[in-house]
């Protein structure tokens, strides 16, 4: 694998290496020079994508040839996530399907953090990726052939999974409505509210709504459905892996999360129905909302995490000041 942070080095007069031991030098805005004593980051882009040293210096920023795949992650990144917004539902969800559409609405969130971390939320689509400012978070991203292409494939094949779904979709049922439309009345109500919470600060992750964003899909307690979630499960998984530094990133991103959820009102029995939904795919949030909780309650407790185990548990009766030990998936 390729690392553009790791570049081969062939040092002769006019080299990159040559040039980064001479430091940054003066040029005309828009060269890559001027972004020189900021970041190194367009620079190595340009190595790793075999664009020669001789055209760096009179080639803009601005519109010149883009690599392979970098400059489609923002785009492909929008679509995918706009692409969960698209779903509706039965009036009335059924108990059954509750947990069902929270594994949904789940997988939107951790998609958008991951976005965040890596720097695409605030990213307009259609902008070359290049063009950003070295104080930009996406200058800070360890930038390879193989995890671009790897993020890319992966964000073409959410979309993939949502055209494929709609194909077959019964065009004679209701419509739906909207997640914010649903009946509150519902006996999953408190799944509601978790989706609603989760589809809040996912769209706050994306930068712009992209105009061809399709027709809305219905998604309700059918084999399709399920399938459709089990599949995304599986993409997002790999896409998260793509850039596997980004860790420290999302767990702060994840702490944010758990104060939006305390917001709307999160209690120990909405985080038992969370984690039952979703707790296997996700101990960065689960992480966060216990240790939130347990501070909550108690004023000041210390949290031990048993990241080896599956035998999720809470257990409280040291409620005054002690210590608590939660179980949390393994990596």
């Amino acid at each position: 694998m390729a690392d553009i942070n790791n570049p081969p080095l062939a040092w002769a007069p006019n080299s990159s290496a040559a040039r980064r031991a001479r430091g940054p030098t003066k040029a005309a805005h828009g060269s890559l020079d001027t972004y020189r004593g900021h970041d190194e980051t367009c620079t190595q882009l340009l190595e790793l994508f075999n664009i020669s040293q001789d055209n760096q210096a009179s080639m803009s920023l601005v519109g010149s040839r883009p690599p392979p795949n970098l400059d489609t992650l923002p785009s492909a990144y929008s679509v995918a996530a706009q692409c969960f917004e698209q779903v509706h539902y039965e009036e009335r969800v059924s108990s059954n399907f509750a947990q069902g559409m929270l594994k949904f609405h789940h997988l939107h969130l951790r998609l958008t953090r991951w976005g965040a971390a890596l720097g695409l939320d605030t990213v307009d689509p259609n902008t070359d990726v290049r063009s950003l400012a070295a104080s930009h978070p996406m200058r800070k991203v360890k930038w390879s052939r193989e995890n671009v292409k790897t993020a890319t494939e992966g964000l073409d094949s959410i979309q993939e999974l949502f055209k494929d779904f709609d194909k077959r979709h019964d065009r004679n049922t209701r419509p739906g409505v909207a997640l914010a439309d649903l009946d509150t009345k519902t006996r999953a109500r408190t799944e509601v509210r978790l989706c609603c919470a989760m589809s809040a600060i996912a769209i706050q992750r994306r930068a712009s709504l992209l105009s061809n964003h399709g027709a809305n899909i219905l998604l309700r307690e059918t084999k399709e459905s399920a399938v459709l979630i089990e599949n995304m499960t599986g993409v997002i998984d790999v896409l998260i892996k793509s850039f596997p530094h980004l860790d420290d990133a999302q767990a702060s991103l994840a702490q944010h999360e758990t104060s939006k959820f305390l917001q709307c009102g999160v209690d120990f029995d909405d985080l038992s129905r969370f984690r039952d939904g979703g707790a296997n795919q996700d101990h960065l949030l689960h992480n966060a909302l216990v240790e939130e909780l347990i501070k909550q309650k108690t004023g000041d407790a210390k949290v031990v995490w048993n990241i080896h185990s599956y035998n999720y548990g809470i257990q409280t009766s040291h409620i005054a000041g002690g210590t608590f030990r939660w179980n949390s998936p393994s990596d």
